[in-house]
């Protein structure tokens, strides 16, 4: 079985398709025949940000970590272009 745990707490998330949590936003993500296992987070929160943990159920145990940062998209944004001046002459038809 494969399980994703939350560090902060160390709720058990998910237990292969089955979620184990209240928070309807956590989804395992499983295409029958791969090897991937994978944590949704519908809609992240800078509170989901931290540590989160693959852990697979074999003897001995198999575990990868997770660090997710979570950022809020408009900090995230560049400054937007700024326009060079407009230069204005004066046309001279003589000239």
């Amino acid at each position: 079985q494969v399980s994703w745990v939350r560090h902060r707490d160390l709720h058990i998330l998910t237990v292969g398709r089955y979620t184990y949590t209240t928070d309807q936003r956590y989804l395992p993500i499983h295409l029958e025949g791969s090897d991937d296992w994978n944590l949704q987070i519908k809609y992240p929160q800078k509170k989901d940000a931290g540590i989160y943990e693959c852990q697979v159920s074999t003897e001995p145990k198999i575990s990868t970590f997770v660090n997710l940062n979570v950022v809020d998209f408009l900090e995230e944004l560049p400054p937007a272009p700024t326009k060079p001046p407009v230069r204005r002459t004066k046309s001279n038809p003589g000239g």
